[in-house]
């Protein structure tokens, strides 16, 4: 709570423990700014002809008798480290215990090669055995090696064999009926966490990633979609089952019968239509409460929370017309034809940094059915484009920009001085006799 409530920065992460990535950038930085002065540093005058790059020499030594004696160390209390872990931790077994240990084992012997390799090679700099240049970039390849494992291991483990990431993802029944429907469309998939849909291209209403957007949280703590009112309103057009249905339930049409049965939501909202009608609400929390309790038909109206008026909308005498041109994650356009004027719902999660545009003319966009996109439209045949255009994003590109634009500067200013020095060193000392006029007589 101390960190969490007075540490700046600390509690604006979802998951509190990842400032660390904020530790971990500064330890790099810290390494660097290490690293450059433990190469350009040289023995004063008073130790002129001293071996300054002894120590590191020792140290690198240090390093690989440490890295061996903490391994020794840990085979010697291997069991009861094994007996420790398995008793304060639920679901840990031996198996697990021990791969753990062999785990820290191996990175007890690296971590001392690595950091002895480093050391040795400051060392050789030190003793003008190496450039400072090539001591570098060499330190930098310890370091990339070592990062590579890490990410290979941990960050991007590889699971399974490249067989069975290909059986994983080979085309199914089901996914191949689901790719044979045209229209645009979201499912209901078999797990929460299944990602195999994505890399066909397929929709689902479904996920998890650990940056929710509050929007759509508050909608699923509040409303939820354990309802085939609440699947039609979110675009859900299809639902993945192991199993049958029961024969009386409704508003649901068996469409393929295999391993997984896709049944079909009948009724389901497209992923863009124009509506007619709007139903003003006084907040957000009353537009929750009627979608919870289906108390109004998204077919026919859209709930309209904000404080500003509503814009006119009237029924059409023919119907309307709305085809996708472009659907991308970050830009979409439509063509939108409606013969009275209406609000175009995107029937996508509501954000401040969509932008609109109504034939190349800007747009306001609105919340609508709580996190939905609205833009409205005059009568006519209309090119909608919606783009995604964070500004913290852009803010972050211009910092960066500026940041490279000093860094190069300070480059510049600092490889001018050193030029500077060289001349001057290679020059005429200060208050010599010129030896082109001579001295004084």
């Amino acid at each position: 709570s101390l960190l969490y409530y007075h540490l700046p920065f600390f509690n604006k992460f979802r998951v509190p423990v990842m400032i660390l990535v904020l530790v971990q950038f500064a330890t790099a930085g810290l390494a660097a700014i290490g690293l450059t002065v433990a190469l350009a540093r040289r023995p004063d005058s008073a130790e002129r002809g001293s071996d300054s790059g002894s120590s590191w020499m020792r140290a690198a030594i240090l390093a690989v008798v440490a890295g061996f004696g903490v391994l020794v160390l840990l085979n010697t209390l291997g069991p009861a480290i094994r007996e420790y872990a398995i008793r304060s931790r639920p679901n840990f077994d031996l198996a697990h215990a021990r791969a753990a240990l062999d785990m820290a084992s191996i990175d007890s012997v690296k971590a001392g090669l690595f950091l002895a390799a480093a050391f040795a090679l400051v060392g050789m700099a030190r003793r003008h055995r190496l450039s400072r240049s090539v001591a570098a970039l060499l330190i930098l390849g310890v370091t990339a090696a070592d990062l590579w494992t890490i990410d290979r291991k941990i960050i991007d483990p590889l699971l399974a064999s490249p067989r069975e990431y290909d059986d994983n993802f080979r085309e199914t029944p089901e996914v191949t009926f689901l790719r044979s429907d045209s229209t645009q469309f979201r499912v209901f998939p078999l797990r929460w966490d299944d990602s195999r849909l994505a890399a066909f291209g397929i929709a689902s209403v479904l996920g998890y990633h650990p940056a929710k957007p509050r929007l759509y949280q508050a909608f699923m703590d509040t409303v939820g979609i354990q309802s085939f009112p609440t699947l039609r309103l979110l675009n859900v057009k299809y639902v993945l089952a192991d199993g049958y249905f029961p024969p009386q339930t409704p508003d649901v049409v068996l469409r393929h019968d295999g391993e997984v049965k896709v049944y079909q939501v009948e009724g389901a909202l497209p992923r863009a239509f124009v509506a007619h009608a709007i139903h003003p609400v006084r907040d957000d929390g009353v537009a929750l409460a009627i979608i919870r309790t289906q108390a109004f038909d998204p077919h026919r109206e859209v709930l309209w929370s904000e404080p500003a008026p509503a814009p006119p909308v009237s029924a059409p005498g023919v119907p309307d017309s709305v085809r996708t041109i472009r659907y991308d994650f970050n830009e979409i356009d439509y063509l939108v034809s409606s013969a009275a004027p209406g609000l175009l719902v995107a029937v996508d999660q509501y954000d401040p940094d969509w932008v609109a545009t109504v034939d190349g003319q800007p747009a306001a966009i609105h919340r609508v059915n709580y996190l939905m996109r609205g833009v409205a439209l005059p009568p006519g045949v209309h090119r909608v484009r919606f783009a995604y255009a964070p500004r913290a994003l852009a803010a972050g590109i211009r910092i960066s920009l500026a940041s490279a634009i000093a860094a190069l500067l300070l480059a510049g200013w600092g490889a001018w001085r050193k030029a500077t020095e060289r001349r001057g060193d290679g020059g005429i000392v200060a208050g010599a006799p010129n030896p082109v006029r001579g001295s004084p007589a």
